[in-house]
């Protein structure tokens, strides 16, 4: 059955439709919100909180796009965490390194260390830029979106995505030139 069949169903208030939409789209919305925080007991929260926003919302869903009205759900319980003063304060001083081993073997106390720095400067550098640029470059580099699809997440024009994405990148260069010279060689 498809998204849309489910979601009708789930507006007749059968829960087992509801919960099949929340298997097929867990995992997306789950991408996405790591990409804005970076501490998985935070996600794992935040997607719990999607679902149930989504489910309060449903009477108010118009069948079109099951898959890009729950992902704007889930960025709005994202941009909404973000704007607690308290969740900067923890996203900024303690940054979780084991995802930056990707597979292979766990770094030395050192590297681990250095990797930690080099995420919490570049999180502040993304989280010091205008938020619509900020929000832009964490959907085109941290997620891998397309710029369609991270205009459909937004609600812009997709040039007004590759806009802001040209103008944080820019502005993330003059700042962490030397993590740019990394990946220009």
């Amino acid at each position: 059955m498809d998204d849309e069949a489910l979601a009708q169903r789930a507006q007749a208030g059968d829960r087992e439709a509801f919960a099949e939409l929340v298997q097929r789209h867990a995992p997306s919305v789950g991408r996405l919100l790591s990409a804005m925080v970076d501490r998985p007991e935070q996600v794992a929260d935040l997607v719990q909180e999607t679902f149930c926003n989504a489910w309060i919302a449903l009477p108010r869903y118009r069948a079109r796009c099951f898959g890009g009205w729950i992902r704007q759900i889930a960025l709005n319980c994202g941009r909404q965490t973000l704007r607690s003063a308290w969740w900067r304060r923890v996203q900024l001083t303690d940054q979780p390194v084991e995802h930056l081993t990707n597979g292979h073997s766990a770094p030395s106390p050192s590297e681990a260390l250095l990797n930690g720095e080099r995420v919490a400067r570049i999180r502040g550098a993304v989280a010091r830029l205008p938020r619509a640029q900020a929000e832009a470059v964490r959907l085109r580099y941290l997620l891998g979106e397309t710029y369609t699809a991270a205009a459909e997440l937004l609600g812009v024009p997709e040039g007004t995505v590759r806009s802001r994405v040209h103008a944080g990148v820019a502005r993330l260069r003059g700042e962490l030139a030397e993590y740019f010279e990394e990946f220009d060689r």
